[in-house]
């Protein structure tokens, strides 16, 4: 704590090629979307919002969130949290993923825009740091990632990244 109480900052490191600055920490979301069938705990709303301000009060600065978590309650939660705080922190990190639709498992590049549409939406941000791909181990997932990033170019997210790539593409990129 500093002699003001306040919290340390934790020292920040550079997230792959993206730009972006991050603590070596980041707050994991899922829980607070409520799903108890993957926890086997539930998290009330109050409960949640609770955790989100102690979270942006606190030396962790780096949020990770989907829509896919609680079908949009983890970003509908946040969203209404940086909405009394005015928006993200300066400083903070809010990455969230560009997922397949969960009813059709369509994954096509139209399907990844309106997911992280939908994320911003739930999140009430115009933008967000980082949209995360989750990508399928397709040889064509690239390709949809591509024709998808006319969301970035049109304000959707200050930078994208995919999951699930190689040990040695993640190696390089550090």
């Amino acid at each position: 704590m500093t002699p003001h109480g306040q919290p340390l900052p934790l020292p920040r490191r550079s997230l792959g090629t993206t730009g972006l600055l991050v603590g070596p920490l980041c707050v994991g979301c899922a829980p607070l979307g409520d799903m108890p069938e993957a926890f086997a705990y539930s998290v009330a709303e109050e409960q949640a919002l609770a955790t989100y301000r102690a979270i942006l009060d606190g030396p962790i600065t780096f949020l990770d969130t989907a829509a896919s978590y609680g079908d949009g309650e983890s970003e509908r939660r946040l969203g209404l949290v940086l909405r009394e705080r005015g928006g993200i922190p300066d400083g903070f990190v809010v990455a969230t993923k560009a997922d397949r639709d969960l009813q059709t498992g369509d994954f096509s590049g139209d399907q990844i825009r309106r997911s992280v549409e939908r994320s911003l939406r739930l999140l009430g941000l115009e933008r967000c740091s980082c949209a995360i791909c989750m990508t399928p181990r397709r040889p064509r997932s690239r390709r949809r990632w591509r024709r998808a990033g006319r969301w970035r170019r049109c304000g959707g997210a200050r930078t994208r990244a995919s999951s699930r790539i190689s040990a040695w593409r993640a190696a390089r990129s550090t």
